[in-house]
């Protein structure tokens, strides 16, 4: 794998989260229209126009789409960022404070998918999101050990396997059910990250 290679990668990284984003803006503006002046009433609830509670539930879905899209795009925005300075390094190597640096900022894009809930008695989370998670941080440390030795072609071989943990992030956010399914005229019909 070429340098220039991991370069032109961090790239695409970055585009396909830049969509991923802009998937989200499609789909609050899709929110279904107003079906007129007809009110929503529940049990114990003030009545609604039907109009407002479809944006009310619409907005909140919108929200939390926003809040899984943000999950993965900052591990993967902190992954671009350290492939584009491996990628400048040639034959120099990385330096420890910057692996440090580097290290630090991916456990922190990563730690609000592996952290642990309220009332889980401190068990990490086992969704395929979480699994993704710490697999990334380790190729990506994986990655900086071998920069800072100045190990070319173990480096190369890194961020490969870098670059593919973010693809596997990214793979594990759609597959999670937590993001609208793909709807671009063409994609095969995603599975779910359960099977069904």
């Amino acid at each position: 794998m070429r340098v220039n290679r991991i370069t032109a990668t961090a790239v695409t990284c970055s585009l396909a989260a830049s969509l991923g984003l802009g998937a989200a803006g499609a789909a609050g503006a899709s929110a279904p229209a107003d079906r007129g002046d007809a009110t929503h009433r529940g049990p114990g609830h003030r009545a609604l126009p039907v109009a407002q509670a479809d944006a009310a539930s619409a907005s909140a879905r919108v929200a939390r789409h926003n809040r899984v899209l943000k999950g993965v795009i900052k591990p993967v925005d902190q992954l671009t960022r350290l492939l584009t300075e491996v990628g400048g390094l040639q034959s120099r190597k990385l330096t420890p404070q910057r692996a440090e640096h580097h290290s630090t900022a991916m456990a922190r894009a990563v730690a609000p998918l592996t952290a642990t809930r309220p009332g889980s008695a401190g068990t990490p989370p086992q969704t395929m999101a979480a699994q993704a998670a710490r697999d990334l941080r380790d190729r990506v440390d994986a990655l900086l050990r071998a920069a800072v030795r100045g190990d070319v072609a173990g480096r190369d071989a890194a961020a490969g396997r870098a670059v593919t943990g973010g693809s596997n992030l990214l793979a594990a956010a759609l597959m999670s059910g937590k993001l609208p399914a793909p709807d671009l005229k063409g994609l095969p019909k995603l599975p779910s990250a359960t099977g069904r």
